[in-house]
């Protein structure tokens, strides 16, 4: 694997800075002359800690610069920083990180024998493996990937030998102290500078855009090589290697590839003249080739076209930032022209889809797109029910109005030629628009030119796809192709928001399998002290009768323990009452309605009771500091809330089995987009979720438990955000646990 975050601080934690003159600027950086006469470089990331003062930075040959010794490169050309001369992120790391803090960090490197964490940018730590959590039972690759985010305990610093370490073994005991990790500032002095984003903010980048890339790395060093594939692999790429430059180009044909590292002094042909052939043969294919800085200065004439067209430099050793880099560059060839971006790749960055009574959110997309590309003045998804007797509109674009009057005489009309025959419509100009065919669709809007194309969706009901035109077509076979190519993509999304809505009915029958198992828990527990309560208050009654005139007071004290009796028996009975109205309320059609959101949170951890009570999981709800209230469909946010719960509980129950752990629920509010939204929080002290699976955990089908289904989070999400919310991940450490917000919109 790559693990290279040591390297990353200079070894010369004494070095004194000292003036240089820039000689000549490279791709490599600045190569400096020395007081000694001898020369040296300062990489491009040794300039200054973060992108933005890179860029404003602009150095010629005379240029004066402070610098300091890394401790690297060769004693003839050793490297040098000009950041570190201006600030070292280590002066002052013993007063910031002092033994037993609790701190935030980041995963950039795993080996054998534990992890590398970064703290902050320039200073990093590791977690020996035998200062793991105690659940740990496994090589550390298979627990920490990079990027991962992590909670991790100060136990040693060592300025001079920059070694800072750390544990995990106790954070399970200080979990749940209400102990917040501590979060530095980056400035410790006003005139500090700024730190830079380091692999922290890139590797968050690359996650939070969803970027995996298929990258080929050609090296003829097999442990180099291997370390980069490792390395790529581990950050969620696909990754290949080839020892030569003559197998990778042997290779490139069979692999679906989007980037290629190609070492620029392979045996045989060079890394050169490979991007050369791989630029001339398949131009959208992205490269970076990768060198010493001396190498990249003596072929600097060879490189420079190759940069010019779009081919990246990146300068040996390589450390993760520079790696990452390239991984969220745009996807530009040897031509310096990007690649067209496929209509499935657009429909996929989109957000995810939303269903309701008025379409969705990606139904209404594609319909827009479908406009711009035909120049249709109105798109109009007609929807022919199952019994073939009304047609209704399920989501319309364009300005131009319909007027709704006529939707009872489109079942004279082509459009129910188009949905039920599947016949494809097209008049190109007003007189066939105004022809005697078109009689029952004309009253609905005033066009000129229509086309009209079937929707292949395996479903009960037909649909039809109509664009309306306030112009005469001039080429209606272009806007044919189009119109049945946005067709099938509307056919996908209609299947796809049928089968949530089948996956919804299972999932409720399911969570009421759970309620009714919850309910003849509850009636069997209740129902004997109910009775041995009833038999005390009859026993109790008689006592009273016996004494009232001989012993008045004896008859009070009975009359005050019949009244606990009652009170007791009354508490028993709202809680049965409490769950038979969670089952009936399960139960009945799926509704909206205005609820008090603590009481749905509450129903859910009825129902999870027993679930979490055999996981030795406690379900915490925290006080709710004022009530909450909001209009929704109260059968789906119930089986969000237990889906979210109940996945809770059960990676905990993976985790420590016999010991459990904890699951807290919280309410609140907060301001989204300028709206208020109402949260509920489920936070747990489970194993984690590495950080790039945080968006793909809520894909259909992902699960991570061997008996999981993949369905619960997906759906939930569906769910929810079909009632215009959402569920995410707000965040989670390995080894500390998970938060997931279900947020909705406020309604009334």
């Amino acid at each position: 694997m790559l693990s290279i975050p040591p390297s990353e601080t200079p070894l010369k934690l004494a070095a004194k800075p000292f003036p240089a003159r820039v000689v000549r600027v490279t791709h490599a950086g600045l190569v400096v002359a020395l007081p000694n006469g001898r020369e040296g470089l300062v990489r491009e990331r040794e300039i200054a800690w973060n992108e933005e003062e890179r860029k404003a930075e602009r150095y010629r040959p005379g240029d004066v610069v402070t610098v300091v010794p890394l401790g690297k490169g060769s004693e003839r050309r050793p490297e040098l920083s000009i950041r570190l001369a201006r600030f070292d992120p280590w002066g002052g790391v013993k007063e910031r990180y002092p033994p037993g803090l609790l701190v935030d960090g980041v995963v950039t490197g795993v080996m054998p024998y534990g992890v590398f964490v970064e703290l902050e940018p320039g200073v990093t730590g590791l977690v020996h493996v035998s200062r793991f959590p105690t659940w740990v039972h496994r090589p550390p690759g298979e627990i920490f990937w990079p990027g991962d985010l992590v909670k991790v305990i100060i136990e040693t610093v060592d300025v001079q030998r920059r070694r800072i370490g750390l544990s995990m073994a106790d954070l399970l005991t200080r979990r749940w102290q209400g102990e917040r990790p501590a979060r530095k500032p980056l400035h410790v002095s006003t005139d500090q500078p700024a730190l830079g984003t380091g692999a922290r903010l890139t590797l968050d980048a690359l996650f939070r855009l969803g970027k995996r890339t298929h990258v080929l790395v050609v090296e003829d060093d097999d442990a180099q090589r291997q370390s980069l594939v490792n390395w790529l692999r581990d950050t969620g790429q696909w990754a290949d290697g080839a020892p030569s430059a003559e197998t990778a180009l042997a290779m490139i044909p069979g692999l679906p590839l989007d980037l290629v590292l190609i070492d620029v002094g392979l045996p045989g042909m060079d890394g050169i003249e490979a991007a050369r052939q791989i630029g001339a043969r398949w131009p959208a294919l992205r490269c970076a080739l990768m060198t010493d800085w001396s190498r990249a200065e003596r072929w600097a004439k060879e490189i420079e076209p190759l940069r010019a067209a779009g081919v990246a430099l990146l300068i040996k050793p390589l450390l993760p930032e520079d790696l990452l880099a390239v991984l969220l560059d745009g996807p530009v060839g040897l031509t310096g022209e990007p690649p067209s971006v496929s209509p499935a790749r657009l429909r996929l960055e989109q957000a995810r889809p939303t269903w309701n009574g008025t379409g969705g959110a990606d139904l209404g997309v594609v319909l827009a797109r479908l406009l711009v590309a035909t120049r249709a003045d109105k798109a109009v998804l007609f929807e022919l029910e199952s019994e073939g007797r009304r047609i209704t509109v399920v989501e319309q674009r364009g300005a131009a109005p319909l007027h709704l009057a006529a939707l009872p005489e489109l079942i004279h009309s082509p459009v129910r030629d188009v949905a039920e025959e599947e016949r494809v419509v097209v008049a190109a100009t007003p007189a066939e628009a105004f022809s005697q065919r078109f009689l029952h669709l004309t009253p609905l809007l005033n066009f000129a030119a229509c086309v009209g194309v079937p929707v292949p969706a395996l479903l009960a009901s037909r649909f039809a796809l109509f664009l309306f035109f306030a112009h005469p077509l001039a080429a209606a076979e272009h806007v044919l192709a189009k119109a049945e190519a946005a067709a099938t993509a509307v056919g996908s999304w209609l299947e796809r928001r049928h089968l949530i809505r089948q996956t919804a009915d299972l999932n409720r029958m399911v969570v009421m399998g759970q309620m009714t198992r919850a309910l003849v828990h509850e009636i069997s527990g209740r129902l004997a002290p109910i009775n041995l309560t009833l038999q005390r208050l009859q026993t109790a009654c008689d006592a009273v009768e016996g004494c009232v005139a001989a012993d008045p007071a004896q008859a009070l004290e009975v009359v005050r323990q019949a009244r606990q009796e009652l009170q007791a028996l009354a508490q028993q009975v709202e809680t049965l009452a409490r769950t038979v109205r969670s089952f009936g309320r399960m139960a009945r059609p799926d509704e909206v309605e205005i609820v008090r959101l603590d009481e749905i949170v509450a129903e859910a951890i009825d129902i999870l009771s027993d679930t979490a009570q055999t996981a030795h999981v406690t379900l915490a709800l925290q006080p709710v500091p004022h009530l909450f209230f909001t209009r929704t469909r109260v059968t789906h946010l119930q089986q969000v809330i237990v889906n979210v719960v109940q996945n809770a509980i059960q990676q905990i129950h993976l985790l420590r089995p016999q010991v459990g752990g904890r699951v807290e629920i919280r309410l609140g509010q907060a301001i989204r987009h300028g709206e208020p939204v109402l949260q509920v929080t489920v936070e747990d002290d489970g194993p984690g979720i590495h950080r790039r699976l945080w968006e793909r955990i809520f894909d259909m089908d992902y699960t991570t438990r061997p008996d999981g289904s993949g369905l619960g989070l997906y759906l939930s999400r569906s769910l929810i955000e079909a009632q215009g919310g959402r569920v995410y991940v707000a965040d989670s450490r390995i080894g500390w646990g998970s938060v997931f917000v279900v947020e909705l919109p406020y309604r009334t």
